[in-house]
């Protein structure tokens, strides 16, 4: 005859020993006392995920709309018609100026007041890209370029020469050949021929592969005599009128 099992049961006060079970007990405790609080904390909690999804929700809503104002901008820009262009930008500038196309639109409108000629303008929107724009060195670089591109228009050489010979650090190879060279011309414009032949040197000596690096020979040497002919010029023989000494 097969033997009943024997039932263990387990006092409160046994039971209370057991870590597991006076977790659960204290909790259930925990519960009862603060039932208002876990429940407004809860509905805190499911608030702030329903907030969360909105807004991530909208933002790509938002970024989704703005990508298509900036491509229709740029179409136009690259078309020819600048001004519309502007018009498109300032749109998605004043709606959509957070987003990541709204960043690349103040770019892109630097490059369609270029076009235009409004260098002061152009400048603007050029520096406020490069202040909210960070870390994109390839577009940041072509931010530089436009500002430079506008002092020269604008007759203020030294300072383009400047931004040049920057950007000319941050990138290698012809690109960096470039960048000294348009440096090098601004300078010479400036007449700051000093510095303008120590750019061309450095683009003959660091550049050997540049295409235009027989036009670096040519324009160093041109320089070169230009400051020797500046140099006799103001000699004191010259000034005065006098004969060399033949001695």
């Amino acid at each position: 005859m097969a033997k009943k099992k024997t039932k263990i049961r387990m006092t409160r006060k046994e039971m209370k020993r057991d870590p597991l079970v006076t977790f659960s007990l204290r909790a259930a405790d925990f519960a009862r006392m603060h039932a208002r609080v876990i429940i407004i904390a809860g509905i805190v909690v499911i608030v702030s995920l329903v907030v969360i999804v909105m807004m991530v929700r909208d933002r790509a809503k938002a970024e989704a709309s703005a990508e298509m104002i900036l491509t229709q901008a740029n179409r136009e820009l690259w078309s020819g018609n600048a001004p519309q262009a502007t018009v498109l930008y300032d749109e998605l500038l004043d709606r959509y100026a957070g987003t990541e196309s709204g960043k690349k639109g103040l770019l892109f409108k630097g490059d369609a007041l270029l076009e235009t000629r409004s260098l002061d303008e152009a400048i603007a929107s050029y520096e406020k890209f490069l202040q909210r724009v960070k870390k994109d060195d390839l577009l940041r670089n072509s931010a530089k370029r436009g500002i430079a591109t506008a002092l020269e228009e604008k007759g203020e050489f030294a300072e383009a020469a400047k931004i040049r010979e920057g950007v000319s650090g941050n990138v290698q190879g012809n690109e960096a050949a470039e960048e000294l060279m348009a440096a090098a011309r601004c300078y010479r414009a400036a007449a700051m021929y000093g510095r303008a032949i120590e750019l061309y040197e450095k683009v003959v000596k660091n550049h050997t592969n540049y295409w235009g690096i027989n036009a670096a020979k040519i324009a160093m040497e041109e320089l070169r005599v230009k400051l020797k002919m500046g140099s006799a010029e103001t000699s004191p023989a010259a000034a005065t009128g006098a004969a060399p000494d033949s001695n």
